[in-house]
């Protein structure tokens, strides 16, 4: 699934465990009556959400995922998470240059995507500006 839109929010990391953790983002979508919903990261995504800032017109992939829990008398519950598994601008390359540098709308800064450890770099434009990421496969 995917859906654009504009960045309203991104969360802190939280770490849940040792070997999981997880950080939200709240999307504003493009429809004729938008919504605000709230999508998660995990694990080595959190990192990835680092590269991008509210006001972001972003594009995401995600996973519908669903779970099952079961309270202490007996009484069933259902959680619903929107996964991301991709997440780029959704503006096309061609109309990021700007003298080969991409300037985000709401800060002048020059910033792109930088090798895989997901920092933000200040020179000049990376030909893919997209981030994506395959989580554990356990997550996907």
């Amino acid at each position: 699934m995917e859906v654009t839109g504009t960045i309203k929010k991104i969360g802190l990391v939280l770490t849940i465990t040792e070997t999981f953790k997880t950080r939200t983002l709240v999307l504003e979508t493009e429809d004729k009556y938008p919504q605000l919903i709230e999508l998660q990261a995990v694990n080595q995504g959190t990192s990835f959400l680092d590269t991008y800032i509210e006001g972001d017109r972003v594009k995401i992939e995600f996973n519908l995922r669903g779970r099952e829990w079961k309270s202490n008398s007996g009484d069933l519950r259902y959680f619903n998470t929107l996964q991301i598994w991709k997440i780029e601008f959704a503006e096309k390359l061609e109309n990021l240059k700007n003298k080969n540098n991409f300037v985000s709308n709401n800060n002048p800064e020059k910033r792109h995507w930088s090798g895989l450890s997901g920092d933000i770099a200040t020179s000049s434009l990376d030909e893919n500006l997209e981030r994506d990421y395959s989580p554990d496969e356990n997550e996907h």
